[in-house]
């Protein structure tokens, strides 16, 4: 029988001892990687480059319109209802952007089809009657009421995008502060192209989308702690790090008279593992989340 020397002891000791990593451990080396994408982020944001005189190719654009969405309830729910909501965006030629739906970003770093910068979005709350507490059943909100509500979250991130003449790729790793206080990774690809009908040239970009979420986003709208459980019919679950959710998203936009424009947009998306194994899920809502709807614009 072969004796273990003096390194296999080491070797093993060592693998025992990353397994079984402290959770002071695991939160160090958390806080070094947001700490990480903070200084990248404010890198960024304070990197201006030499913008040149404003002509008609470098100039500020507005648009202003109101937008109305049959969406779920909450992330992860069955049960749908109809919101309305402004709708804004803000640019500056190729480089500043603001919007409701797309956030706040700055192409920092350009090249000829690609670019990278800042970029700051949000996750809407969710509450113990749902995120608008109107038209929630009394069945689904028993089961919320006993569940933490999740806070706004602000996620400032970065952003690496990729474009050519028909496809549009584009990159997102954001940290959230405040609210689920989790990690967010957003990839999503689009074929963009116009076509005419009746004499009006109309935009059109469908792709598919794929999202990650880390233990606290999870955690926060999928997981059932102990307490949670006591006061529910729930099982107790601690999600891990995984993918989030998976789908198609697609938008059409056809210009009316004079400076307006309608905007339509719908999507499928399939929640992935981390919500499939939570039992708000399971016995409550749905693996398969779709969204539509319709925006009015006004192009100043």
């Amino acid at each position: 029988m072969m004796k273990n020397t003096p390194q296999d002891t080491y070797d093993t000791d060592r693998t025992r001892n990353r397994n079984l990593e402290s959770p002071d451990s695991l939160f160090q080396r958390k806080r070094i990687v947001r700490n990480i994408l903070a200084a990248l982020f404010i890198t960024l944001f304070l990197w201006h480059p030499c913008v040149s005189q404003e002509t008609a190719e470098n100039r500020w654009s507005y648009s202003l319109g109101l937008g109305m969405a049959n969406v779920p309830t909450y992330l992860g729910d069955n049960d749908y209802q109809v919101i309305l909501f402004p709708n804004f965006r803000v640019s500056y030629s190729d480089r500043i952007f603001a919007s409701l739906l797309e956030g706040i970003g700055f192409h920092a770093v350009k090249g000829n089809s690609w670019s990278y910068g800042p970029i700051i979005k949000y996750q809407a709350s969710r509450y113990k009657y749902g995120s608008i507490t109107s038209k929630v059943e009394v069945e689904r909100t028993k089961v919320l009421n006993n569940l933490e509500d999740v806070a706004f979250t602000v996620e400032p991130g970065v952003f690496f995008q990729y474009s050519n003449k028909l496809i549009h790729t584009k990159l997102e790793i954001r940290q959230g502060i405040g609210g689920h206080n989790g990690f967010i990774g957003e990839l999503k690809s689009e074929y963009r192209s116009i076509f005419r009908l009746f004499g009006r040239s109309i935009f059109y970009a469908i792709g598919p989308q794929l999202k990650i979420a880390d233990t606290d986003f999870n955690s926060a709208f999928f997981g059932i702690d102990q307490k949670q459980a006591l006061e529910t019919d729930l099982g107790i679950y601690e999600p891990k790090f995984g993918v989030l959710s998976y789908g198609l998203n697609g938008t059409l936009m056809v210009p009316l008279r004079r400076k307006f424009s309608m905007i339509a947009f719908a999507g499928y998306n399939r929640l992935g593992n981390v919500a499939t194994e939570s039992d708000l899920i399971i016995e409550y809502g749905s693996v398969n989340q779709s969204a539509f709807g319709l925006i009015l614009n006004y192009t100043f």
